[in-house]
């Protein structure tokens, strides 16, 4: 591993090229660190450059509460590890206590790492929290508080991590703001990580990124989870093939929704999205979803593709009064397959306020289906439909 300082211009080396993350791991997770080191040295402005090679992941890139970042990847591929690295199963009954015992302690797994439980592939069957590692003592693991739930012996314990990961948008005033990520080949691995499916388990990116982040020229594929999950960022000029759920969910907290809803998805082509349903997923409702104060989004010139057949372009889009769903903005997109144009949209105590959705082409997308979203600050209009029955 070389390391290269020019001035505040960070260039650090990957790995060279294997078929196998055997032959890589140990050089590529030495890349990965690197990269936090120097982050966490610049601190607000950073600016990481890397090698086009292979990094891989078994642990995330953290953005602290820096603003104005950098990672450019130069071609770079992040790659995450197969899940036998990041996971080992229990030797007994779990007690609800706050030491877990395991059967074989994996080398990737370190103080600090986040850990969940697992007894299937469904959101069902994977604890809703993950809990952090403070200690390990030969194959004892403590965690900072219990799990919740009934786990039994041989049920998985695995550590859930994104490449990149941003602030909690639940604390006030956090966000990464000014961040940019670009130029960078997403290789989620899915062929490889099959333990669960749920949305809260290894996403690919979240960003609270304040309105004025952005995430362009990249690749996504193979993407077993969520792949980008926030809000306050713009979305430009990326590919996305063959992802397990939704290619962005959007989602915000009341305590910062001031300071980051504001996000845009533009220019961008997404092919063969949502593998996986809602009932195994918990969300991935759309190719676009919505959660928790999901709204304030403008989705513009992009081509969206299902194989599936089962999704909406877009997922669940929901009104109340605390933190609404309002202010989408869909036009000039081309959508080929999907079922239903907005799955569903749900009035909850309020009015949907400002939805537009003109201009664009839908084909084989069976109804449009959003009668509940008739008021008069919808716009409805100019939208071509082949092989889709009109339903508004």
């Amino acid at each position: 591993m070389k390391l290269y300082i020019l001035a505040c211009l960070i260039v650090l080396s990957g790995c060279g090229s294997s078929n196998t993350d055997e032959e890589t791991s140990s050089i590529a997770i030495q890349g990965v660190a690197d990269i936090q080191r120097e982050i966490d040295i610049q601190g607000d402005n950073f600016v990481i450059s890397l090698e086009p090679k292979t990094y891989l992941f078994s642990s995330a890139i953290q953005l602290r509460d820096f603003q104005n970042g950098t990672i450019d990847g130069n071609g770079a591929t992040f790659k995450r590890v197969s899940s036998d690295k990041i996971s080992t199963t229990l030797d007994r009954d779990y007690n609800g206590s706050m030491v877990v015992f395991v059967d074989e302690l994996p080398e990737s797994f370190s103080i600090g790492d986040k850990l969940v439980l697992i007894s299937g592939e469904t959101i069902n069957d994977i604890t809703l929290d993950p809990r952090t590692i403070t200690a390990i003592t030969g194959n004892a693991i403590t965690v900072h508080s219990p799990f919740n739930g009934n786990w039994h012996q041989g049920d998985t314990i695995a550590k859930t991590f994104r490449f990149i990961n941003s602030v909690s948008s639940a604390v006030p005033g956090s966000k990464n703001g000014g961040t940019t990520i670009k130029n960078i080949k997403f290789d989620g691995n899915a062929r490889n990580n099959q333990l669960n499916f749920s949305w809260r388990f290894n996403g690919t990116i979240s960003l609270y990124g304040g309105k004025d982040s952005t995430i362009i020229n990249c690749e996504f594929f193979d993407i077993p989870n969520d792949c980008i999950i926030g809000h306050g960022f713009n979305v430009i000029n990326c590919s996305f093939d063959g992802l397990n759920a939704s290619v962005v969910h959007m989602s915000v907290h009341d305590n910062t929704k001031s300071i980051n809803a504001g996000a845009s998805f533009i220019g961008n082509d997404v092919y063969d999205v949502n593998r996986k349903r809602s009932e195994v997923n918990g969300h991935s409702e759309g190719a676009i979803t919505f959660s928790w104060g999901g709204g304030n989004l403008l989705v513009r010139n992009n081509r969206f593709t299902t194989l599936n057949g089962e999704d909406g372009v877009m997922g669940k889009f929901y009104s109340d009064t605390v933190n609404t769903d309002e202010n989408l903005v869909f036009e000039d997109n081309e959508a080929i397959g999907f079922r239903r144009i907005i799955l569903l949209a749900e009035i909850g105590t309020t009015v949907l306020n400002n939805v537009t959705i003109r201009n664009n082409t839908f084909i084989d997308c069976g109804n449009t289906y959003v009668p509940q979203l008739r008021s008069t600050t919808i716009d409805f209009s100019g939208n071509t439909y082949i092989n889709t029955t009109i339903n508004i």
